[in-house]
This record gives structure tokens, sequence and C-alpha cells, in this order.
């Protein structure tokens, strides 16, 4: 991988090309032992400063397996477009999964609360109203069934 590839991936236009350059950027970084010389003779302070941070994040992120499958990865692409934030503790502390509707999103809130409510009992609970009040308050979802945790 050249400087100009890299200086093209540092200028990433789309949320959903950050994912695949970050990890190019990282795969890169790794494989070059003079990384830090390398860095002040080729790129600006500012493309410099982009490209360890990009790095700093993966590093930090890499051994948890926070993009661990395609499904999470369109997941914090769905989360940069909505909240304008990259930060992938920020991603993890918001995401809530996928989920078919608003309503099925509430019975599963309701169960990861710990609530078991009995059979007889959950028939006369109202999903539908505490999904509207769910997505009023404290979630968002996207067009794609991902859910978000709005304040994190």
């Amino acid at each position: 991988m050249n400087e100009q590839a890299i200086r093209d991936m540092v200028s990433y236009a789309e949320a959903s090309d950050y994912i695949g350059v970050a990890e190019a950027i990282y795969e890169w970084y790794g494989k070059n032992p003079f990384i830090d010389s390398y860095l002040k003779e080729h790129f600006t302070a500012g493309e410099k400063k982009i490209i360890e941070a990009v790095v700093e994040q993966f590093q930090a992120t890499a051994p948890a397996g926070v993009l661990y499958n395609d499904h999470v990865r369109e997941a914090y692409v769905s989360f940069i477009e909505i909240f304008d934030e990259y930060c992938l503790e920020k991603f993890e502390d918001s995401y809530e999964g996928w989920h078919p509707n608003d309503i099925k999103f509430a019975e599963n809130y309701i169960e990861t609360c710990g609530y078991d409510l009995p059979d007889f009992m959950a028939n006369y609970f109202d999903y539908e109203w505490l999904a509207r009040d769910l997505m009023l308050s404290d979630y968002t979802c996207c067009d794609n069934g991902y859910y978000f945790r709005t304040h994190f």
C-alpha cells in the first residue's frame, strides 16, 4: 500500500466506507516496522493524527472482537450515519441489536430487563404502547432494523 492509497482512504467520504478504510489502515500500519518515521516523512500532521487514531481505536477493540461479523459491521455503519459518531465504545454502549419491528424490540426489552411475565399476564401487557414510549424517549431505530439507545 502506498502513500496515495492511504491518503485516499484517510479522506473517506461515506460512513459505509469507514470500516473497510480503518481495517486496511490497521493492517498496513501493523506491517510497517518503521511506522513513526514513515508517517512523519510522508504524511501531514493531520493525516498522521487520523491514521494513529484509527489504529488506536482498532487496537483497543480488535481483541474484544467488537466488529465480529457483517451484521454488527452494518449496525456500526448505521450508528455512524445516525449519530455522526465513530467511537466504538459509544457504539457498544448504544447498540441494542436487530429487531424486525418496534413491538419485538419492546418484548425483548422486557426480557432483558429481567421481567419474567407469566404467559397469562403477558396477554394483558401492551407492548405496542411500551414500544411507542421507548422510541419517543430513549431509543431509535434505523430502516434496516438496528436499534440504538440515544443517550450514551
